[in-house]
């Protein structure tokens, strides 16, 4: 019986290793292929709306990329939403 029971808590142990690796790759994936929203805070979207009223797109794509983590392309896609 207590085979079972060893065998039960490897196999847990196992599909936990297995879930736990298979997360990091998803987070991995979702960087690479952007799929997260952007999130700003109100206060930082203010300012990206100000920087594109004032021509200055380099730099709120720039400012985007920094405070959000996106890609350039993902933070020149956002900027150009607002």
């Amino acid at each position: 019986m207590e085979t079972f029971g060893l065998l039960g808590f490897l196999l847990a142990t196992l599909a936990f290793i297995q879930i736990t690796i298979m997360n990091r790759k998803i987070k991995d994936l979702e960087k690479r292929i952007g799929s997260r929203p952007i999130e700003l805070s109100t206060e930082e979207q203010q300012h990206v709306k100000e920087l594109k009223m004032q021509k200055q797109t380099v730099q709120a794509v720039k400012f985007v990329r920094e405070k959000s983590g996106a890609s350039l392309i993902e933070a020149k896609q956002y900027v150009d939403s607002l």
